[in-house]
């Protein structure tokens, strides 16, 4: 949670809790989380939760997502995943009124890589090995894509959760 990480906000006269949480793995070779990124699950544990918690967990990892969505069963309204950029098809309700998606995906331009013009990444993996040793590739010009789901929340719990299209 290094920043903000976390914002209380008033919906139709609730409080939901919003938690950006990012795996190490997911952060690793980012320079600005150097130091500040330490366990989900910890950062979890001390956030300040009040009402219903959505929390947009950034990671890798489809086991670590599908781990940490299951312990915090009950007492997140809603795991959300991100980072990957591809969304996952399956939604879930878990037992204890949790709404779990393995990767929401990306909002951005379609096409491309990752919502990036492919031609800097080929040309370094080409003549490198390395596809981000070159320049930043610029943004790709493609059509927006929304990657969302709608959440159903009664008294703090998931009662649904679908993918908008």
């Amino acid at each position: 949670m290094p920043g903000k990480g976390i914002i209380h906000v008033t919906v139709g006269g609730e409080t939901v809790t919003v938690i950006n949480l990012a795996d190490d793995c997911a952060m690793h070779s980012v320079k600005a989380t150097a130091g500040k990124v330490f366990p989900a699950y910890r950062a979890w544990d001390t956030a300040d939760r009040r009402g219903s918690t959505i929390v947009d967990y950034h990671g890798d990892h489809v086991l670590e997502k599908q781990i940490f969505a299951h312990a915090v069963d009950g007492e997140a309204t809603a795991v959300l995943g991100t980072h990957t950029h591809e969304a996952t098809e399956r939604l879930r309700l878990l037992t204890k009124g949790t709404a779990f998606v393995t990767e929401v995906g990306m909002t951005g331009p379609d096409g491309g890589v990752q919502g990036f013009t492919p031609t800097n990444l080929v040309n370094g993996l080409r003549t490198a090995g390395n596809p981000f040793a070159g320049d930043m590739p610029d943004v790709f010009g493609g059509p927006m894509v929304l990657g969302a789901v709608l959440l159903e929340i009664s008294n703090g719990a998931a009662t649904g959760i679908e993918r908008i299209r």
